[in-house]
């Protein structure tokens, strides 16, 4: 696999007939797998693949999680592989977290497991740019090249953490992007935002440079990846005009895509 072939997670899915192994040439990352004490009846299938970073290089001691009604976590080994098997076959929420080192993104995509599947998800994990100080009012900032949001500190929350002081975002390369299912329409930015998973209620408003020269009046849709409901959340309806595209808002900063049909 070249350096950056990024998430081509959709090129890869292999039947595997009920009771036959799941060997999927991976490196042995079984000491890092730590299933539930119980795992539920039902179809199952099963996933793993290679986390790179932006070099190509594999990155190792990556947690990766895949949440639904419970998470399942790994950890990639020395070669950068992880795999999950047995895994329920429903939607989940695909989480990687470097716990090696800070400064990094914290990618996340809805993904569908299927019955009797192993699915082959390689990603990578990219640095993220430092975050832009927020006022105690709010203000329009650009944490990411053409990226406009308005926000104040304090003005979304991480569970079970702090409210948000400074807010970062990445747009990424095609590349890079992630796999986006479920949702119909063609990808035209893909962006990671941090801190990862923070809640904003209300929703923060935030508009993008027209960069691709659309038409007036043309629509884009934008979604976030929403890791409670395992599924892309609507972020509202762009529409390009002579300042850009505005009317997008974002309930929480995680992965965020703009969409046109």
């Amino acid at each position: 696999m070249g350096p950056l072939l990024g998430w081509l997670a959709l090129a890869a899915c292999v039947a595997v007939p009920d009771g036959a192994p799941r060997d999927v040439g991976l490196a042995d990352t079984a000491d890092g797998f730590q299933p539930p004490p119980v795992m539920a009846d039902g179809p199952q299938g099963s996933i793993g693949g290679v986390i790179r970073d932006v070099s190509g290089a594999p990155m190792a001691a990556i947690e990766v999680a895949l949440c639904a009604e419970m998470c399942l976590t790994t950890h990639t080994g020395v070669d950068g592989s992880f795999l999950v098997d047995p895994l329920p076959a429903v939607p989940h929420a695909f989480h990687l977290r470097v716990t090696q080192a800070t400064g990094f993104a914290s990618p996340m995509v809805p993904v569908t497991i299927a019955e009797g599947v192993h699915r082959v998800l390689d990603a990578v994990v990219p640095p993220m740019p430092a975050g832009v100080p927020l006022g105690s009012e709010p203000q329009e900032v650009q944490p990411a090249p053409g990226l406009h949001v308005t926000v104040a500190a304090g003005a979304a929350e991480v569970t079970f953490g702090d409210p948000i002081t400074e807010l970062a975002a990445l747009a990424l390369p095609p590349e890079q992007w992630p796999p986006i299912e479920g949702v119909s329409g063609t990808p035209l930015a893909v962006y990671y935002l941090a801190p990862y998973d923070a809640d904003a209620d209300p929703p923060l408003s935030f508009r993008v440079d027209d960069a691709w020269s659309l038409a007036e009046g043309a629509e884009v849709r934008a979604f976030v990846a929403g890791y409670g409901e395992q599924r892309w959340v609507e972020a509202g309806v762009l529409e390009a005009s002579s300042s850009g595209l505005e009317g997008g808002w974002l309930p929480m900063l995680t992965t965020l895509v703009l969409l046109v049909d």
